[in-house]
Protein backbone atom coordinates (compact mmCIF):
# COMPACT_ATOMS: atom_id res chain seq x y z
CA UNK A 1 0.00 0.00 0.00
CA UNK A 2 3.07 2.28 0.11
CA UNK A 3 2.59 3.01 -3.57
CA UNK A 4 -0.98 4.18 -2.97
CA UNK A 5 0.11 6.47 -0.12
CA UNK A 6 2.88 8.00 -2.25
CA UNK A 7 0.40 8.52 -5.08
CA UNK A 8 -1.98 10.34 -2.75
CA UNK A 9 0.85 12.64 -1.58
CA UNK A 10 1.66 13.54 -5.18
CA UNK A 11 -2.02 14.02 -5.97
CA UNK A 12 -2.68 16.24 -2.94
CA UNK A 13 -1.81 19.56 -4.68
CA UNK A 14 -3.95 18.52 -7.68
CA UNK A 15 -6.88 17.53 -5.46
CA UNK A 16 -6.53 20.80 -3.56
CA UNK A 17 -6.59 22.89 -6.74
CA UNK A 18 -9.50 20.96 -8.24
CA UNK A 19 -11.37 21.12 -4.93
CA UNK A 20 -11.05 24.91 -4.98
CA UNK A 21 -12.19 24.95 -8.62
CA UNK A 22 -15.30 22.91 -7.80
CA UNK A 23 -16.22 25.22 -4.92
CA UNK A 24 -15.73 28.30 -7.06
CA UNK A 25 -17.89 26.76 -9.77
CA UNK A 26 -20.61 26.01 -7.22
CA UNK A 27 -20.37 29.55 -5.82
CA UNK A 28 -20.88 30.85 -9.36
CA UNK A 29 -23.92 28.61 -9.73
CA UNK A 30 -22.49 26.72 -12.69
CA UNK A 31 -23.86 23.42 -11.35
CA UNK A 32 -27.47 24.63 -11.33
CA UNK A 33 -29.79 25.74 -14.13
CA UNK A 34 -33.19 27.06 -13.22
CA UNK A 35 -35.81 25.54 -15.56
CA UNK A 36 -37.57 28.92 -15.71
CA UNK A 37 -34.47 30.48 -17.24
CA UNK A 38 -34.56 27.94 -20.06
CA UNK A 39 -38.07 28.88 -21.18
CA UNK A 40 -38.39 31.05 -24.27
CA UNK A 41 -41.46 32.65 -22.76
CA UNK A 42 -39.38 34.92 -20.56
CA UNK A 43 -37.97 36.60 -23.66
CA UNK A 44 -41.35 36.94 -25.35
CA UNK A 45 -42.77 38.66 -22.26
CA UNK A 46 -39.77 40.97 -21.88
CA UNK A 47 -40.33 44.72 -22.06
CA UNK A 48 -37.14 45.24 -24.09
CA UNK A 49 -37.25 46.51 -27.66
CA UNK A 50 -37.01 43.76 -30.29
CA UNK A 51 -33.41 44.50 -31.46
CA UNK A 52 -32.22 44.68 -27.86
CA UNK A 53 -34.24 41.59 -27.00
CA UNK A 54 -32.64 39.57 -29.82
CA UNK A 55 -29.17 40.75 -28.81
CA UNK A 56 -29.68 39.93 -25.14
CA UNK A 57 -31.17 36.53 -25.88
CA UNK A 58 -28.22 35.69 -28.17
CA UNK A 59 -25.74 36.80 -25.53
CA UNK A 60 -27.58 34.68 -22.93
CA UNK A 61 -27.43 31.57 -25.17
CA UNK A 62 -23.69 32.09 -25.70
CA UNK A 63 -22.96 32.57 -21.99
CA UNK A 64 -25.10 29.58 -21.06
CA UNK A 65 -23.09 27.28 -23.29
CA UNK A 66 -19.80 28.65 -21.94
CA UNK A 67 -21.01 28.08 -18.37
CA UNK A 68 -22.00 24.52 -19.26
CA UNK A 69 -18.56 23.82 -20.74
CA UNK A 70 -16.81 25.24 -17.69
CA UNK A 71 -18.96 23.24 -15.30
CA UNK A 72 -18.63 19.86 -17.00
CA UNK A 73 -14.88 20.24 -17.48
CA UNK A 74 -14.52 21.04 -13.76
CA UNK A 75 -16.82 18.15 -12.87
CA UNK A 76 -14.79 15.74 -15.02
CA UNK A 77 -11.50 16.76 -13.39
CA UNK A 78 -13.03 16.32 -9.95
CA UNK A 79 -14.29 12.82 -10.80
CA UNK A 80 -11.05 11.81 -12.52
CA UNK A 81 -8.82 12.59 -9.54
CA UNK A 82 -11.29 11.41 -6.88
CA UNK A 83 -11.82 8.07 -8.62
CA UNK A 84 -8.05 7.58 -8.87
CA UNK A 85 -7.39 8.12 -5.14
CA UNK A 86 -10.73 6.71 -3.93
CA UNK A 87 -11.85 9.88 -2.14
CA UNK A 88 -15.30 11.55 -1.95
CA UNK A 89 -16.23 14.11 -4.59
CA UNK A 90 -16.52 17.86 -4.27
CA UNK A 91 -20.26 17.78 -4.99
CA UNK A 92 -22.92 15.10 -5.22
CA UNK A 93 -24.55 14.32 -8.56
CA UNK A 94 -27.96 14.93 -7.01
CA UNK A 95 -27.36 18.68 -6.83
CA UNK A 96 -26.50 19.09 -10.51
CA UNK A 97 -29.08 20.30 -13.04
CA UNK A 98 -26.76 21.78 -15.67
CA UNK A 99 -27.21 20.31 -19.15
CA UNK A 100 -24.36 19.13 -21.38
CA UNK A 101 -22.84 21.78 -23.67
CA UNK A 102 -23.99 22.04 -27.27
CA UNK A 103 -22.46 19.68 -29.84
CA UNK A 104 -22.44 22.38 -32.50
CA UNK A 105 -19.10 23.62 -33.83
CA UNK A 106 -17.91 26.88 -32.29
CA UNK A 107 -18.51 28.72 -35.55
CA UNK A 108 -22.26 28.35 -34.84
CA UNK A 109 -22.00 29.46 -31.18
CA UNK A 110 -21.43 33.21 -31.38
CA UNK A 111 -21.78 36.21 -29.09
CA UNK A 112 -24.97 36.98 -31.02
CA UNK A 113 -26.47 33.61 -30.23
CA UNK A 114 -26.55 30.03 -31.48
CA UNK A 115 -26.94 29.74 -35.24
CA UNK A 116 -28.80 26.74 -36.62
CA UNK A 117 -26.36 25.00 -39.03
CA UNK A 118 -27.36 23.25 -42.25
CA UNK A 119 -28.36 19.65 -41.64
CA UNK A 120 -25.32 18.34 -43.51
CA UNK A 121 -22.99 20.28 -41.17
CA UNK A 122 -24.28 18.81 -37.91
CA UNK A 123 -21.91 15.85 -38.09
CA UNK A 124 -19.11 15.13 -37.71
CA UNK A 125 -18.51 16.96 -34.46
CA UNK A 126 -15.30 16.84 -32.43
CA UNK A 127 -17.36 17.60 -29.33
CA UNK A 128 -18.79 14.08 -29.34
CA UNK A 129 -15.59 12.90 -27.64
CA UNK A 130 -15.99 15.38 -24.78
CA UNK A 131 -19.65 14.48 -24.28
CA UNK A 132 -18.80 10.78 -24.25
CA UNK A 133 -16.26 11.43 -21.50
CA UNK A 134 -18.87 13.38 -19.53
CA UNK A 135 -21.13 10.32 -19.69
CA UNK A 136 -18.31 8.12 -18.42
CA UNK A 137 -17.57 10.44 -15.48
CA UNK A 138 -21.21 10.18 -14.44
CA UNK A 139 -21.00 6.38 -14.48
CA UNK A 140 -17.72 6.40 -12.55
CA UNK A 141 -19.23 8.82 -10.07
CA UNK A 142 -22.16 6.49 -9.44
CA UNK A 143 -19.87 3.49 -8.97
CA UNK A 144 -17.62 5.17 -6.43
CA UNK A 145 -20.52 6.63 -4.45
CA UNK A 146 -22.20 3.23 -4.20
CA UNK A 147 -18.96 1.58 -3.09
CA UNK A 148 -18.44 4.29 -0.46
CA UNK A 149 -22.02 3.81 0.72
CA UNK A 150 -21.40 0.09 1.21
CA UNK A 151 -18.28 0.92 3.18
CA UNK A 152 -20.34 3.05 5.55
CA UNK A 153 -22.96 0.33 6.00
CA UNK A 154 -20.33 -2.30 6.70
CA UNK A 155 -18.47 -0.06 9.17
CA UNK A 156 -21.64 0.74 11.08
CA UNK A 157 -22.67 -2.90 11.09
CA UNK A 158 -19.31 -3.56 12.74
CA UNK A 159 -20.03 -1.07 15.51
CA UNK A 160 -18.74 2.23 14.13
CA UNK A 161 -20.98 5.15 15.24
CA UNK A 162 -23.23 2.58 16.88
CA UNK A 163 -23.63 4.70 20.00
CA UNK A 164 -24.08 8.00 18.18
CA UNK A 165 -27.82 8.53 17.59
CA UNK A 166 -27.19 11.72 15.63
CA UNK A 167 -25.43 10.08 12.69
CA UNK A 168 -27.95 9.63 9.85
CA UNK A 169 -28.31 6.38 7.95
CA UNK A 170 -29.85 7.32 4.64
CA UNK A 171 -30.59 4.92 1.75
CA UNK A 172 -28.52 5.26 -1.40
CA UNK A 173 -30.40 7.00 -4.21
CA UNK A 174 -28.50 4.87 -6.73
CA UNK A 175 -29.48 1.58 -5.08
CA UNK A 176 -33.10 2.52 -4.37
CA UNK A 177 -34.28 1.24 -7.77
CA UNK A 178 -32.73 -2.20 -7.25
CA UNK A 179 -33.46 -5.06 -4.87
CA UNK A 180 -29.78 -5.66 -4.10
CA UNK A 181 -26.24 -4.47 -4.70
CA UNK A 182 -25.80 -7.41 -7.06
CA UNK A 183 -28.71 -6.25 -9.24
CA UNK A 184 -27.30 -2.74 -9.35
CA UNK A 185 -23.88 -4.06 -10.37
CA UNK A 186 -25.36 -6.06 -13.22
CA UNK A 187 -27.17 -2.94 -14.41
CA UNK A 188 -24.16 -0.61 -14.19
CA UNK A 189 -22.07 -3.24 -15.98
CA UNK A 190 -24.62 -3.22 -18.79
CA UNK A 191 -24.59 0.58 -18.93
CA UNK A 192 -20.79 0.62 -19.14
CA UNK A 193 -20.94 -1.89 -21.99
CA UNK A 194 -23.52 0.31 -23.75
CA UNK A 195 -21.22 3.32 -23.27
CA UNK A 196 -18.35 1.41 -24.84
CA UNK A 197 -20.43 0.29 -27.83
CA UNK A 198 -21.78 3.80 -28.50
CA UNK A 199 -18.35 5.43 -28.50
CA UNK A 200 -17.94 7.92 -31.37
CA UNK A 201 -15.80 6.80 -34.28
CA UNK A 202 -13.27 8.92 -36.12
CA UNK A 203 -15.74 9.48 -38.94
CA UNK A 204 -18.24 10.76 -36.36
CA UNK A 205 -15.83 13.27 -34.84
CA UNK A 206 -13.84 14.36 -37.87
CA UNK A 207 -10.63 14.45 -35.81
CA UNK A 208 -7.74 12.03 -35.34
CA UNK A 209 -8.58 11.25 -31.73
CA UNK A 210 -7.46 7.70 -30.90
CA UNK A 211 -10.55 5.72 -29.91
CA UNK A 212 -8.31 3.31 -27.98
CA UNK A 213 -8.44 5.83 -25.12
CA UNK A 214 -12.19 5.28 -24.80
CA UNK A 215 -11.77 1.52 -24.70
CA UNK A 216 -9.01 1.96 -22.12
CA UNK A 217 -11.35 4.00 -19.92
CA UNK A 218 -14.02 1.30 -20.19
CA UNK A 219 -11.72 -1.42 -18.86
CA UNK A 220 -10.47 0.87 -16.09
CA UNK A 221 -14.08 1.40 -15.00
CA UNK A 222 -14.60 -2.38 -14.98
CA UNK A 223 -11.57 -2.79 -12.71
CA UNK A 224 -12.95 -0.15 -10.34
CA UNK A 225 -16.37 -1.81 -10.29
CA UNK A 226 -15.14 -5.33 -9.48
CA UNK A 227 -11.82 -5.12 -7.67
CA UNK A 228 -13.47 -4.31 -4.33
CA UNK A 229 -14.93 -7.82 -4.47
CA UNK A 230 -11.44 -9.32 -4.22
CA UNK A 231 -10.44 -10.41 -0.74
CA UNK A 232 -7.04 -10.75 0.90
CA UNK A 233 -5.42 -14.16 0.21
CA UNK A 234 -5.86 -16.56 3.10
CA UNK A 235 -2.11 -17.05 3.41
CA UNK A 236 -1.70 -13.33 4.21
CA UNK A 237 -4.68 -12.83 6.51
CA UNK A 238 -2.58 -13.20 9.66
CA UNK A 239 0.19 -10.91 8.42
CA UNK A 240 -1.81 -8.13 6.78
CA UNK A 241 -4.86 -6.55 8.39
CA UNK A 242 -6.89 -5.00 5.56
CA UNK A 243 -9.51 -3.64 7.95
CA UNK A 244 -7.12 -0.75 8.65
CA UNK A 245 -7.19 0.41 5.04
CA UNK A 246 -9.62 3.00 3.67
CA UNK A 247 -10.71 0.85 0.74
CA UNK A 248 -10.63 -2.42 2.63
CA UNK A 249 -12.09 -5.33 0.65
CA UNK A 250 -13.01 -7.04 3.92
CA UNK A 251 -15.62 -4.36 4.46
CA UNK A 252 -17.68 -5.77 1.60
CA UNK A 253 -19.92 -8.79 1.47
CA UNK A 254 -18.38 -11.99 0.19
CA UNK A 255 -19.35 -12.76 -3.39
CA UNK A 256 -21.97 -15.48 -3.95
CA UNK A 257 -20.35 -18.68 -5.16
CA UNK A 258 -22.07 -18.47 -8.53
CA UNK A 259 -20.55 -15.01 -9.14
CA UNK A 260 -16.95 -15.66 -8.10
CA UNK A 261 -15.77 -17.07 -11.42
CA UNK A 262 -17.52 -14.29 -13.33
CA UNK A 263 -15.87 -11.63 -11.19
CA UNK A 264 -12.45 -13.21 -11.66
CA UNK A 265 -12.98 -13.38 -15.41
CA UNK A 266 -14.03 -9.74 -15.56
CA UNK A 267 -11.02 -8.65 -13.50
CA UNK A 268 -8.59 -10.78 -15.53
CA UNK A 269 -9.94 -9.63 -18.87
CA UNK A 270 -9.94 -5.97 -17.84
CA UNK A 271 -6.40 -6.18 -16.47
CA UNK A 272 -5.12 -7.87 -19.59
CA UNK A 273 -6.84 -5.39 -21.90
CA UNK A 274 -5.49 -2.37 -19.99
CA UNK A 275 -1.91 -3.64 -20.13
CA UNK A 276 -2.15 -4.40 -23.85
CA UNK A 277 -3.80 -1.05 -24.66
CA UNK A 278 -1.19 0.92 -22.73
CA UNK A 279 1.57 -0.91 -24.57
CA UNK A 280 -0.11 -0.20 -27.90
CA UNK A 281 -0.58 3.49 -27.09
CA UNK A 282 3.00 3.75 -25.81
CA UNK A 283 4.41 2.28 -29.02
CA UNK A 284 2.37 4.84 -30.96
CA UNK A 285 3.78 7.64 -28.81
CA UNK A 286 0.31 8.63 -27.59
CA UNK A 287 0.79 8.19 -23.85
CA UNK A 288 3.43 9.15 -21.30
CA UNK A 289 4.00 7.47 -17.97
CA UNK A 290 2.82 10.13 -15.54
CA UNK A 291 1.41 9.37 -12.09
CA UNK A 292 -2.07 8.60 -13.38
CA UNK A 293 -0.75 6.14 -15.97
CA UNK A 294 1.46 4.48 -13.36
CA UNK A 295 -1.49 4.11 -11.02
CA UNK A 296 -3.67 2.48 -13.67
CA UNK A 297 -0.89 0.14 -14.78
CA UNK A 298 -0.20 -0.92 -11.21
CA UNK A 299 -3.87 -1.57 -10.39
CA UNK A 300 -4.47 -3.42 -13.67
CA UNK A 301 -1.35 -5.55 -13.29
CA UNK A 302 -1.92 -6.52 -9.66
CA UNK A 303 -5.61 -7.28 -10.31
CA UNK A 304 -4.72 -9.41 -13.32
CA UNK A 305 -2.14 -11.42 -11.36
CA UNK A 306 -4.58 -11.84 -8.47
CA UNK A 307 -7.24 -13.29 -10.77
CA UNK A 308 -4.73 -15.72 -12.30
CA UNK A 309 -3.54 -16.80 -8.87
CA UNK A 310 -6.96 -17.42 -7.36
CA UNK A 311 -9.13 -18.61 -10.24
CA UNK A 312 -8.66 -22.03 -11.83
CA UNK A 313 -11.00 -21.05 -14.67
CA UNK A 314 -8.86 -18.01 -15.53
CA UNK A 315 -5.70 -20.14 -15.51
CA UNK A 316 -7.32 -22.83 -17.66
CA UNK A 317 -8.40 -20.32 -20.28
CA UNK A 318 -4.98 -18.73 -20.35
CA UNK A 319 -3.39 -22.15 -20.88
CA UNK A 320 -5.67 -22.82 -23.85
CA UNK A 321 -5.10 -19.39 -25.43
CA UNK A 322 -2.30 -17.52 -23.64
CA UNK A 323 -2.41 -14.55 -26.02
CA UNK A 324 -6.15 -14.00 -25.75
CA UNK A 325 -8.11 -14.39 -22.56
CA UNK A 326 -11.60 -15.59 -23.50
CA UNK A 327 -13.89 -14.02 -20.92
CA UNK A 328 -17.39 -12.59 -21.12
CA UNK A 329 -16.84 -9.89 -23.77
CA UNK A 330 -19.97 -8.17 -22.64
CA UNK A 331 -21.97 -7.09 -19.62
CA UNK A 332 -22.16 -9.39 -16.64
CA UNK A 333 -25.26 -11.54 -16.87
CA UNK A 334 -25.83 -13.56 -13.73
CA UNK A 335 -29.28 -14.88 -14.59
Amino acid sequence: MLKIHVLIIYFFPIRYIIGVAVRLAVDLGLHYEDPKELENGQWESSALQKPTLVREKGRWEYMRDMRRRLWWCTYSLDRLVSVCVGRPFGISDHFITTEFPSLLDDEYITHDGIIEPPSERRLPSYKLVAQHYFRLRLLQSEILQVLHYRQVLSARAGGQNYQNPYMPTLPSAFLSKFDSFRSWRIDIDRRLWEWKNTAPRKEDTGVSFSTEFLELNYWQAIIMLYRQSLSTPTVFEGEYDTSKEVNSPTMYNVEPCEDEDRVYLKIAEAGQKILRLYRQLHLQGLVNHAYLTTHHLFVAGISYLYAIWHSPIVRSRLVRKPNQLIALYGPLDCH
